[in-house]
Order: structure tokens, then C-alpha cells, then sequence
């Protein structure tokens, strides 16, 4: 028994290395029960400048409508990830994850037409599209990243446009070992947690994404060297 008892205790587990997309889903598992805020309504009177200014991906709905009730823990926590909250309805130039209500917006929702609920749209320079895609937390947030979100591409930050802080970011970055990039994207995921301005939320984001593609990278075998 003392052997095997000892043998047990000298046992160090080594790291687990996640590919990119497992590595998403882990991050998104803590973000489900992060929804601090109620996610920013537009009304007739504002609706048809912001979807002008910025990428706006909205839910139409109905207080009495099932569905709604039970997609709005989700698209709460889809708000909050992306810094969406009533301040920020009209700043900034990321995607706006926005609610109307349409037993309060009759007009509105009688313009946009409506052919159930929850009905979702997304708008790019003030054109209207509809989402059919899939309504889970992860359904809708790889929608946003991949749709609707500027993305700083870590094997193009020359072509991708981006930011210097974004640049400094992915070269700070960019030689580490999959395993502390895993740590680093936890760490920050952690963040998510707190109270936090919009524009802080989005650089949060941003390097989410970054270390996501950087471990997507070091998961394909691509080597550490500088990008």
C-alpha cells in the first residue's frame, strides 16, 4: 500500500494541448453565465442611424414568445462579450448586439417585417440580412467573429489592417508555446467576469481572438518563429 501510495503522490499531470476550435469552446463555457447587463434595446428612433455607423446583429422579439425567453440567457451573454450595452449604441465601430422589443416597437418591427420570433437580422452599412444559423452561445458568437467582426489576422497584420496595439500584441505573442498561450487566453477569460468599459471589453476581445488563431497556428504544427 505505502508503495502505491507513493508512486500516486510523485504523479505530475502533464499539459493538455488544445487545438484552436476546443480551445474556443472552453473560453465560451465560462462566458455563458457572464451577462452582467441587459442587453442595449433600439428603438424607430435610432434604429436606422446606427445600423448606418457600424455591424449591428439584432433580435427581434415578443415578451410572451417561449423562444425568446429561452435564447435571451445567451444572446445576453453574446451582448456582454462584445462590450454591448447601452452606453456604446452609439460609439464605437465594433459589432452591436442589440434587442427590439416588438410589443413596444410595433413600428418597427411592422417596417422590418416579421414572420415569427425570435427574428434575427444582421446589418453591414445598413443592409439587412437574416440569420438562419444555429442560436447556441458558440453558434452565435463564431457567426459574429466570422461575420461581422474586424479581424487582426495573425499570418497577414500588414494586409489585415491591424491595429498597432494589435501588431505589438501578435509579435509579443507570437513565438510562445501553445501551452502558455492556452494559460494567457484563460487568464484573460477570467477578466471577462468583471465590470468592464466597453472599449476595454473589445481590446479584451481582440486578443481572445489573437492567441485563439495563434493556438489554431501552433495546432496545425506551424513552428513559434516570429510572424
Amino acid at each position: 500500500f505505502h508503495i502505491h501510495c507513493a508512486l500516486y503522490t510523485s504523479f505530475t499531470p502533464q499539459p493538455f494541448a488544445m487545438n484552436g476550435p476546443v480551445f474556443r469552446s472552453l473560453l465560451l463555457l465560462s462566458a455563458i453565465h457572464t451577462a452582467h447587463a441587459e442587453t442595449p434595446a433600439l428603438t424607430l428612433d435610432n434604429f436606422y442611424d446606427v445600423i448606418e455607423t457600424r455591424p449591428v446583429f439584432v433580435k427581434f422579439f415578443q415578451p410572451w414568445c417561449g423562444h425568446c425567453t429561452r435564447m435571451k440567457p445567451d444572446w445576453d451573454s453574446l451582448a456582454y462579450m462584445y462590450g454591448s450595452d447601452a452606453s456604446t449604441v452609439h460609439t464605437g465601430t465594433t459589432p452591436l448586439i442589440a434587442d427590439v422589443n416588438c410589443s413596444e416597437e410595433e413600428e418597427l418591427c411592422s417596417i422590418v417585417g416579421m414572420d415569427g420570433f425570435p427574428k434575427l437580422k444582421y446589418y453591414l452599412k445598413g443592409e439587412e440580412n437574416d440569420y438562419d444559423g444555429p442560436r447556441s452561445l458558440e453558434g452565435l458568437d463564431g457567426f459574429v467573429r466570422d461575420n461581422l467582426m474586424r479581424k487582426c489576422q495573425v499570418d497577414d497584420v500588414a494586409g489585415s489592417g491591424c491595429s498597432d496595439k494589435a501588431t505589438a500584441y501578435v509579435q509579443k505573442w507570437g513565438g510562445r508555446d501553445i501551452f502558455s498561450l492556452q494559460r494567457e487566453g484563460m487568464r484573460l477569460e477570467g477578466m471577462r467576469r468583471g465590470t468592464m468599459k466597453g472599449d476595454l471589453k473589445v481590446w479584451l476581445n481582440q486578443r481572445v481572438e489573437i492567441l485563439a488563431q495563434l493556438v489554431e497556428k501552433r495546432g496545425r504544427g506551424d513552428d513559434g518563429g516570429e510572424l
